[in-house]
C-alpha cells in the first residue's frame, strides 16, 4: 500500500508544468514494477508507511524522457485514428490519477477504461503489430507477487528488444547505472520468453542531455555522440530468475518487518577516505601517494615516510557520501539507516 507523494512547486513554476507533471501515464498492472524491485526494498518499504514530497522541478527530466517516448513511438503510428485512441486513453488514465484520493472507486473505474482502450489498438489496427510492439506491459507471477514491466519497443523480425534511456552522461558511464540497465532490461526480456516471444539480442538507446562535445577531451569514457545504441549482454533464464527471485526475498523480508539495508550501490555511495597531510598553513592537499581507504593505511604511511619531510604530517578524515540519499532520496528523512550514516559522518569529522 503506498502512501501519497504530495507534489510541491517551491521554484513557482508554471502551471502547465505542474499539470505535465501531475499527468503520469505509467500503467502498473501487478503488484510490483520492475523498477521498483531491482531498487532499494528499505525505499519501497518507507514509501508504504510515509507520505513524501516531489517537487515539479525534479521530475522535469522524467517529463522530458515521458515525451521523448510519446514522440518516437508515433513516429512509428501514421494513422490520425490510431493517435486518436492513444491520447483518448492516456487522458483517462491521467484523469483516473487526479482523482485516485478523491474517489478511489471511479479513478479505478477510469483506469480500467484507459487499459482496455489499449487493449482494442491492436484489435483495430492489427496492421501496427506486425512487426513492432510497443510499450506492451507484461505480468510475471512471482509467488504470491505480481511483477508488471513495460518495454519500450520489440521488434519481431529480428527478436530485439530496445529501451529508450533519456539520462545524463553520467548515467552512461557509472558501473552501478549501467548494471541496473542491464538488471532490468533481461528481465523484460525474460518476460518476453514467457510469452512465447524469443529475444536474440538487447539493445538501448541513449540520449544523453547533457552531452557536451568537449567532453571526450577531458575522459576516454566519455560517450562520442550524443544518442548512442549501446549493445547489452543478453543473459539466459536461470541467470535471470536468480537475479529475480534474489530481490523480491530482499522486498519479501521488508515486508515481514526484517527491512534490509540498502546497499552502497543503491545509495550512489562513494567511501571514507584518510589523506595525509602535511602541517603547513594554507595546504590541504594530500602529498603524492597520501590517500587511503582504511586509518591504518595512512598511520602505516606516516610511520614509513615521515622521516622525508620537514613538517609533520596528520591524517584529514573525508567522509564518505550517500549521494542519492543526500539529494534524490524522496523518504530519505524518515530512513533510520540515513539518520544511523549523517551520526557516524559526524563523529568521524569530531575525530
Amino acid at each position: 500500500n503506498q502512501m501519497a507523494r504530495h507534489l510541491t512547486n517551491k521554484y513557482n513554476l508554471p502551471d502547465t508544468l505542474v499539470k505535465a507533471v501531475e499527468y503520469d501515464t505509467h500503467r502498473l498492472s501487478g503488484t510490483i514494477s520492475v523498477t521498483t524491485l531491482i531498487d532499494g526494498a528499505r525505499i519501497r518499504q518507507l514509501k508504504s508507511i510515509h507520505d513524501y514530497e516531489s517537487d515539479v522541478s525534479e521530475n522535469i527530466y522524467a517529463l522530458l524522457g515521458t515525451a521523448l517516448h510519446h514522440v518516437l513511438e508515433r513516429a512509428n503510428i501514421q494513422s490520425v485514428t490510431k493517435r486518436a485512441y492513444i491520447t483518448v486513453a492516456e487522458h483517462i488514465i491521467g484523469q483516473a490519477s487526479k482523482i485516485k484520493e478523491a474517489s478511489p472507486e471511479k479513478s479505478q473505474k477510469l483506469l480500467s477504461g484507459g487499459n482496455w482502450i489499449f487493449s482494442l489498438i491492436p484489435v483495430f489496427f492489427p496492421e501496427t503489430t506486425e512487426r513492432y510492439i510497443f510499450e506492451k506491459t507484461m505480468q510475471l507471477p512471482v509467488g504470491e507477487q505480481v511483477i508488471s514491466g513495460t518495454f519500450d519497443l520489440y521488434d519481431k523480425t529480428t527478436g530485439i528488444l530496445y529501451d529508450y534511456k533519456f539520462c545524463s552522461v553520467y548515467q552512461f558511464m557509472s558501473p552501478e547505472s549501467r548494471e541496473k540497465w542491464v538488471e532490468q532490461t533481461n528481465i523484460y526480456a525474460y518476460m518476453l520468453r514467457n510469452e512465447s516471444f524469443p529475444v536474440n539480442g538487447i539493445r538501448i538507446v541513449a540520449f544523453f542531455r547533457d552531452w557536451s562535445a568537449y567532453g571526450g577531451m577531458k575522459n576516454r569514457n566519455y560517450p562520442p555522440m550524443q544518442i548512442m545504441e549501446i549493445h547489452i549482454d543478453l543473459w539466459d533464464n536461470d541467470k535471470t530468475r536468480i537475479l529475480i527471485y534474489k530481490h523480491m526475498n530482499l522486498h519479501n523480508s521488508a515486508e515481514a518487518g526484517n527491512v534490509p539495508d540498502c546497499d552502497g550501490k543503491t545509495r550512489w555511495a562513494t567511501a571514507d577516505q584518510y589523506a595525509v597531510i602535511p602541517k603547513t598553513k594554507g595546504v590541504k592537499r594530500a602529498i603524492n601517494g597520501g590517500i587511503f581507504d582504511t586509518m591504518e593505511g595512512a598511520n602505516r604511511f606516516i610511520a614509513e615516510n615521515k622521516h622525508k619531510h620537514t613538517n609533520e604530517l596528520y591524517v584529514e578524515v573525508r567522509p564518505g557520501s550517500s549521494k542519492r540519499c543526500e539529494s534524490y532520496c524522496p523518504v530519505s528523512k524518515h530512513c533510520p539507516q540515513y539518520k544511523a550514516e549523517l551520526q557516524r559522518i559526524e563523529i568521524l569529522e569530531k575525530g
